[in-house]
C-alpha cells in the first residue's frame, strides 16, 4: 500500500501536534508523510532503545526494529532487537545475538546479518519457520573474525537470482606506522542462497 516505517532515534517535533514527540519510537506514514500509527520502543532497566533500521515482516505481520541500547549508567550498551506487532504489543526481544541488519523478500523470507562473539553470519528465516526470533533460520558464515566493536554491516541486496548481498561491511582499519589512526574500509560479500 506505498506506506513507510521510519525510525526516530531520539526524538524531535510531532508534525501534527507541533509537540516535542517521544523520543526513541517507530512510526508507520502514508506515501503522503501522514502518521497512520507511532509506537515507542520500551525502556528497559539498563537504558533506552533507540531504533536503528526497521523491517516489515509480510508473513507474520511484524515489525523487527534492530537498537541500539542506550545505558542508563556508564557502561557499555548492547544492540537488542525488537519485534512489533502492528498493535505496539512486545512479540520478541532478541539479545543473545546482534542483528546489524535486516530485510524481508516479499514472500516474507527473512534476511538478517547477524553478529555473534567473533562471527559475522547471514541467517536466512523462511516464512513458514515457527518460534520466535530467529527460531527456524539456517545460517550462513560471512566472517569468522569479525570484530563488532569496529566493524558493522550497513545493508542487504537481495536479486531474484537468489544471490544475497551482505553489503557495507565497515572495517576500521589501523595504520601500523600511526598507532590509534584508523581509516575505513568498505567491503561486501555476496552469497548464493
Amino acid at each position: 500500500d506505498q506506506t513507510l516505517l521510519v525510525s526516530r532515534y531520539g526524538g524531535g517535533v510531532d508534525t501534527d501536534t507541533q509537540s516535542k514527540s517521544s523520543e526513541n519510537t517507530v512510526l508507520w506514514i502514508d506515501p503522503d508523510g501522514r502518521k497512520r500509527a507511532q509506537w515507542s520502543l520500551p525502556s528497559t532497566e539498563q537504558g533506552e532503545l533507540a531504533p536503528k533500521t526497521v523491517a516489515w515482516d509480510p508473513s507474520r505481520n511484524a515489525i523487527w526494529v534492530t537498537t541500539d541500547l542506550l545505558p542508563k549508567r556508564s557502561g557499555p550498551g548492547s544492540h537488542p532487537t525488537v519485534v512489533l506487532g502492528f498493535d505496539g504489543l512486545q512479540r520478541a526481544l532478541i539479545e543473545d545475538v546482534e542483528v546489524q541488519y535486516v530485510r524481508f523478500s516479499a514472500d516474507g523470507t527473512g534476511y538478517f546479518v547477524v553478529s555473534t562473539g567473533r562471527s559475522l553470519e547471514l541467517a536466512i528465516r523462511p516464512p513458514e519457520a515457527s518460534g520466535p526470533g530467529l527460531a527456524g533460520a539456517r545460517r550462513i558464515a560471512l566472517d569468522t573474525d569479525f570484530n563488532r566493536d569496529l566493524d558493522f554491516a550497513q545493508d542487504l541486496q537481495l536479486a531474484a537470482d537468489g544471490h544475497v548481498l551482505a553489503d557495507g561491511f565497515i572495517e576500521l582499519v589501523s595504520s601500523a606506522s600511526v598507532p590509534g589512526n584508523f581509516s575505513k574500509v568498505k567491503r561486501g560479500i555476496l552469497v548464493t542462497t
